[in-house]
C-alpha cells in the first residue's frame, strides 16, 4: 500500500497474501525497503527466511542501489511477526 497506515491496518491488508516487497519512501525522500517470502501473520512471533532481503535504492550516504541478503547464521530470525508493529525485517 502506498497509503500511511497503522499496523493494525497494515496486517488487516497484508496478512496471508504471499511474498511481499516492503517499499518504504522516508520524509527525506530517501527509498528502501524488505523482501520476504513468508507470508505475514499476526501470531506475534519471529519467522525463518533464508530468501529474505533488505535494499537500499536511494540514501543519505550515496550508497549505489544495493541488496542485503540475510546471513544465513540468523535467518530464524528473519522477519518478525508481531500483531502491533508494522513490518520488521
Amino acid at each position: 500500500s502506498h497509503d500511511d497506515i497503522d499496523a493494525k491496518t497494515f496486517h488487516s491488508r497484508c496478512d496471508n497474501q504471499g511474498s511481499t516487497m516492503t517499499i518504504i519512501l522516508s520524509n527525506n525522500n530517501y527509498l528502501f525497503g524488505g523482501y520476504t517470502a513468508i507470508p505475514w501473520t499476526s501470531d506475534n512471533s519471529n519467522k525463518s527466511d533464508t530468501t529474505a532481503f533488505l535494499f537500499t535504492l536511494t540514501n543519505p550516504h550515496g550508497i549505489p542501489p544495493t541488496k542485503y541478503c540475510i546471513n544465513p547464521t540468523v535467518a530464524e530470525n528473519a522477519v518478525r511477526h508481531y500483531s502491533t508493529f508494522d513490518p520488521i525485517f
